[in-house]
Formats: structure tokens, sequence, C-alpha cells
């Protein structure tokens, strides 16, 4: 068919149907949205926003296909958003659990920052905020093990910062953690993001959204498989 852009007010709705049905048959068969668009509309630069929108108008059928990463993160947030206790009303848990509900928040938090492509200072901010539910998570795992994670001087004893035990700094914890052979993917990726976490304390950065985007997804998704693998999907965020 010919491009139908300056005929689809004149179009019926049974006509439109049948289009929109010739459509879904050619894509399914193999034929890209944006080929379709060309032909349809004579229009090479919607990228299939024009397919899709015209499929779910008049077949109220989806045509967008999740990437598995992308499903793999929404259902992140939802674990995140399930059974998460608050810092705020972990007081009376076990430190452990402290930690842990804190580490959920902090990467609901990201992941808020994450989903919002307008927000400003997204990407130093989603950093930031992992690394701090990163840390957290490694704090859950280490004191549930009984591993000792504070400071100490030449003597052996507790560095305290403010009456508090110093905490060691966190690729420390990474190395405390997760020190099998078969997590080196994983360290290689936190200690990427620690050093840009590094890098926006100190200076300025310019915009690093479609640099570490993949890089940020295997953050979310290392964290997501850590979380079950260590505390259960009943103890997820």
């Amino acid at each position: 068919m010919a491009s139908i852009d300056g005929d689809e007010g004149d179009l019926t709705e049974e006509q439109h149907r049948a289009i929109a049905a010739e459509l879904v048959a050619r894509w399914e068969a193999g034929e890209s949205k944006s080929s379709l668009e060309v032909e349809f509309w004579d229009d090479p630069s919607s990228h299939g926003k024009r397919f899709t929108a015209y499929v779910r108008k008049w077949l109220e059928r989806e045509t967008e296909r999740k990437s598995s990463q992308t499903e793999h993160i929404e259902r992140l947030e939802a674990l995140l958003r399930a059974q998460g206790v608050s810092p705020t009303e972990a007081g009376d848990l076990d430190e452990e659990f402290r930690l842990l509900a804190k580490s959920r928040e902090s990467a609901l938090a990201a992941l808020r920052v994450y989903n919002d492509p307008l927000a400003g200072f997204r990407t130093e901010t989603f950093i930031v905020l992992m690394v701090i539910a990163w840390n957290s998570l490694l704090q859950a795992m280490l004191e549930r093990d009984g591993i000792d994670y504070f400071g100490r001087d030449h003597k052996g004893k507790q560095v305290l910062v403010d009456g508090r035990p110093r905490v060691q700094d966190t690729w420390s914890l990474v190395q405390l953690a997760l020190p099998e052979a078969h997590r080196v993917a994983l360290r290689s990726n936190l200690d990427f993001f620690l050093k840009l976490r590094h890098l926006i304390a100190h200076r300025y950065l310019p915009a690093l959204d479609v640099q570490i985007v993949g890089e940020a997804q295997a953050m979310l998704l290392n964290f997501e498989n850590m979380l079950i693998e260590q505390f259960g999907v009943e103890s997820a965020p």
C-alpha cells in the first residue's frame, strides 16, 4: 500500500483495523517497523514509534518488546518495593537487617533516578546511591557471617569516628565479602563505579549516560542477584 499519511482521516475504522492487521502480519513475518513506516506513511524518522502507536490505537495490541535487561531491572524494582523495611522502621532489628534495609532504600532511590531520563545530575546521583546500596549490602553480608569489617590501628584497636567504629572503605568490603575467583567480573564492575564515584566528588564530569548504560545495567542486575543469593527472595527489597 502507498502512503496513507494524508488519507488517514478519510478511512473508516474497518479500513484502519485492516491496515493495522496487515502491518502486524508483515512485521511478524520479519519486516522492520521502520521500513513499514516508510511504505505506509513515507516517514523514515519515527523509528517504530508511529507503527507502535497506530497498532495500539486500532488493534489495542502492544508490539514493543522489552529487552531481558529491562525486564530484570523492572523485576528488581518490584522486589525493592515488596516487603521492604525502611531504615526508620528497622530500629529494633539486628544490625544485619538494618543494613539490608538501608541497602534496599538506596537501591530503590537509584532506580527512581535511573528510570527518569529528565532527572538532573542523573548519572552522578545514580552512581552515588548504588555505591551506598552495595556498601550496605556488603556490610550486611559480613555482619551476618561474623567477619570483622571495621578499621583498626597498628595496635589492632578499632578506629573510632565521632564515637562510632569506622567501617573499612567500600573496595575493602568488596575484597572481604566477594573474594571468590568467579566474581571477578562483578568486582571489576564495582571497581569501575567506585572510581567514577571518586571523580564525582572531586571534579566535574561530562554527561556519561550513554557511555555507562551497559555498566549501570550490569551493576543493577548484579545487585539483584547478590541480594537473592545471600538473603533469599523473601528478604529481597
